[in-house]
């Protein structure tokens, strides 16, 4: 498209030229969902051991990688809700931020319900319920 010299119609010619150029669809920017932050950010190089569970849309981590997701959490100021466990593919117990009587992005409630856990049993495996806060989604 060929851009006028007149300068009344210059500018009519440059917004019709950049319009072609770049569609409004082009331009806006959609923020990353909560899930694939998680899969990008936390959950990245974990292995997912979700065999035998009924809720195959969460992710059931052993003890060494559950630490490593907790750790991952508190480095992006992740809230975590509730820690569920289970063992032998059967429910063992579940904790809370509001047990604790902390916010769900304190770390020291999950890591305090973590430790509990892996003292009381061994073999556990761990679920957690997790949100992404809107400022961080933007943001990626």
């Amino acid at each position: 498209m060929v851009l006028w010299v007149n300068m009344r119609r210059r500018t009519t010619n440059f917004a019709l030229y950049w319009r072609q150029l770049f569609k409004p669809s082009d331009l806006i920017i959609t923020p990353m969902k909560q899930s694939e932050f998680l899969e990008q950010h936390i959950f990245n190089g974990l292995e997912n051991v979700s065999d035998g569970f009924e809720d195959t849309s969460m992710h059931y981590f052993s003890e060494s990688d559950f630490d490593a997701v907790l750790k991952k959490a508190e480095h992006f100021g992740l809230s975590i809700y509730k820690i569920e466990t289970f063992l032998d593919g059967k429910a063992f117990d579940t904790s809370n931020h509001d047990a604790f009587k902390k916010k769900a992005t304190d770390p020291k409630w999950y890591t305090k319900a973590f430790s509990d856990f892996k003292k009381r049993q061994e073999g556990l495996v761990y679920a957690a319920t997790y949100k992404v806060s809107k400022k961080l989604l933007d943001r990626e």
